[in-house]
């Protein structure tokens, strides 16, 4: 900000410059400029609103209006960036894919139309390379695959009959084994697409809801809601190492650190818990607004934010310090986020 305001000091003798200088003062003002912004945090909200903000002021910068009625459920990053998935309750069938560069919706898929179904489209997740996105189908109990540009390349089932879920999906880093957590039963689906997409249950508690893998793929966090508590499931074998109590467990969001260090997760009260991944126990809690959801952490590993849907607002909290830093209003009812790295 410092350097930024000398510049802005200093416009006035551009006029008086060579045309070289005048030039190097002109590309000064753009980089700092640009040095300034930061990531970007996209937040659905339960209406037809995602919030975008700038993670570097803080602040909230623009809105995105969907089709009016829509409930929007769930959103995901690609991994360079450039594309935001937008899952649409209200809107049978549909995810709208966004342009982080202007923050336009450039193509609503539909995802409907597999013999007859209705679909419900929820939790969305990529796969690491970006070539792959993977939707939950809440209302037949299935995973639908799609490549980048939003084009359905297959279906997977995670539950027999009548079953309704799933609730969240998580992408190992070589891409070959999804895990989804069934949020109506006890267990965690994993679907091993290197085998023919067979299916592996993992038993947890009852009421699995969110989901995270750590960076390395080794562990997956489960969100579960009797007990209130996040299953350890060790990806090596899809054994349960631990079950750590937490006591505000419910419909929530749960983020892991670059470093493996920590866990964060969020509840039904006004609370995020913070674990200790080697001794798998609970650290602590901060409190942050009503009802905290969706989580997720800054590129840098710094900061998380916390959509808290009953206060209106996004909670930004310090990691290292464990402290909550800012306060961010966004309007009714936000639920989940996602952030964008910077473009390149």
């Amino acid at each position: 900000m410092e350097l930024q305001n000398r510049t802005l000091h200093y416009l006035p003798f551009v006029r008086a410059c060579t045309p070289r200088g005048a030039l190097f003062l002109l590309v000064l003002g753009l980089i700092v400029g640009k040095a300034a912004a930061g990531p970007l945090a996209y937040v659905t909200h339960e209406n037809d609103v995602v919030s975008v903000i700038d993670t570097a002021s803080q602040k909230l910068t623009a809105t995105i209006k969907f089709p009016a009625g829509s409930r929007l459920i769930d959103l995901a990053v690609s991994p360079d960036g450039k594309r935001l998935w937008v899952s649409n309750a209200n809107q049978l069938g549909m995810v709208s894919i966004v342009d982080t560069g202007n923050n336009k919706i450039v193509r609503a898929v539909d995802v409907d139309g597999f013999a007859g179904e209705l679909y419900v489209p929820g939790a969305i997740a990529f796969a690491r390379d970006g070539t792959q996105v993977y939707v939950a189908d809440w209302w037949t109990s299935a995973v639908v695959v799609f490549d980048e540009l939003g084009n359905r390349d297959d279906r997977v089932k995670t539950a027999a009959g009548s079953t309704r879920g799933p609730c969240a999906i998580a992408v190992t880093p070589d891409g070959k084994r999804v895990y989804v957590t069934d949020c109506f039963s006890n267990t965690v689906s994993v679907i091993n697409r290197s085998q023919s997409n067979a299916v592996t249950k993992v038993t947890v508690g009852a009421g699995p809801d969110s989901i995270a893998l750590s960076p390395d793929g080794k562990y997956a966090f489960v969100m579960v809601g009797t007990p209130s508590a996040v299953s350890v499931i060790s990806t090596i074998d899809n054994k349960v190492l631990a079950s750590i109590t937490v006591e505000n467990a419910g419909f929530s969001g749960i983020a892991v650190s670059s470093n493996l260090q920590r866990a964060y997760a969020t509840g039904a009260d006004t609370s995020v818990s913070v674990i200790d991944i080697s001794s798998k126990t609970l650290l602590k809690r901060i409190q942050v607004g009503r009802e905290p959801n969706g989580i997720a952490l800054t590129p840098d590993g710094k900061h998380a934010y916390v959509a808290n849907a009953g206060s209106g607002s996004i909670s930004v909290i310090e990691l290292a310090t464990d402290t909550v830093v800012a306060s961010i209003a966004v309007g009714a009812r936000p639920t989940k986020i996602a952030i964008v790295p910077p473009t390149p």
